[in-house]
């Protein structure tokens, strides 16, 4: 797996988090920083499972990988 970095970010209280691909095949998960750090750590887990699945890759529409990133444990 390429490298995933995790950083804390200023998002509208609605927004959980979201990850990045860099051009070098990095990842970058942004968690917002005024949630509880279960939530972060909660976070984390599902961008980490939209890594792994390889969803940055996908063609499907963002409804249906939000919907297998939630089923996924």
């Amino acid at each position: 797996m390429e490298d995933v970095f995790v950083y804390p970010a200023k998002l509208p209280p609605s927004v959980r988090g979201c990850t990045t691909k860099t051009p070098d095949g990095e990842y970058c998960i942004y968690v917002n920083q005024n949630h509880s750090h279960e939530m972060q750590r909660k976070t984390i887990r599902h961008e980490m499972r939209h890594i792994k699945a390889g969803h940055f890759e996908s063609a499907q529409g963002l409804p249906v990988i939000e919907q297998h990133a939630d089923a996924v444990s």
